[in-house]
């Protein structure tokens, strides 16, 4: 199967300001790195230019001028924002069967509002990962999206991975629910099972969660 996807379009904004009932972002412009005077790897308050922790809050580097003055957006706010704009325009495509298939940007965000919902009562607890084993598909763009939605963080495991290599993924990622694309990739991780922490194995056999949800 081959996929694409375009990018979502860049937002704008009047006057530099956020949009009413938006929180203002801690942000800094045209500052340069050396001139905060602050250890960065010991502070943990909003001067913090990056951060290792999953729930960490950052300071957004804004510039004066160009691209980086825009306000910041969330991806949840970027991809309603395009659904507004584009909504009946081709937002993913893919070849099954040597046929083209294709979603617009409205189907899409209801599938990955769908996928979100799934993960969710599955116990997807808020900033910890969807473990997605699989190949290159259209299911997995939505997972990927669908757990962004639902709070948590998207986990892409490389499906050619050993079991070993799996569960270092799984456990320092600290995923919730993982998603496998067959019954392959199920025996995998049956057999380090008792060594992860998971609330919930998703399979299109075993609960439809993927691809069958979509």
């Amino acid at each position: 199967m081959s996929l694409s996807a375009p990018l979502l379009p860049r937002s704008t904004t009047k006057n530099g300001s956020c949009e009413p009932g938006r929180a203002e972002p801690p942000v800094s412009r045209g500052k340069d790195t050396k001139d905060l005077k602050t250890d960065m790897s010991e502070t943990q308050g909003p001067t913090r230019l990056w951060t290792t922790y999953r729930d960490g809050e950052v300071l957004l580097r804004l510039s004066e001028h160009g691209p980086g003055h825009e306000t910041p957006m969330t991806t949840r706010e970027l991809f309603q924002e395009s659904v507004q704009r584009f909504g009946s325009y081709p937002a993913l495509s893919w070849k099954d069967d040597e046929k083209w298939e294709t979603l617009n940007f409205s189907q899409d965000y209801q599938g990955c509002r769908k996928a979100a919902r799934a993960l969710i009562k599955l116990g997807l607890q808020r900033f910890h990962g969807v473990g997605i084993l699989g190949f290159n598909s259209v299911e997995w763009f939505m997972a990927a999206l669908g757990a962004v939605l639902a709070g948590g963080l998207c986990v892409g495991i490389y499906a050619t991975n050993s079991a070993d290599a799996c569960q270092y993924v799984i456990s320092h990622a600290k995923v919730n629910i993982l998603l496998v694309e067959n019954d392959q990739q199920l025996q995998k991780i049956l057999s380090v099972k008792p060594y992860l922490a998971l609330r919930a194995i998703a399979t299109p056999e075993t609960s439809g969660l993927w691809p069958g949800l979509f």
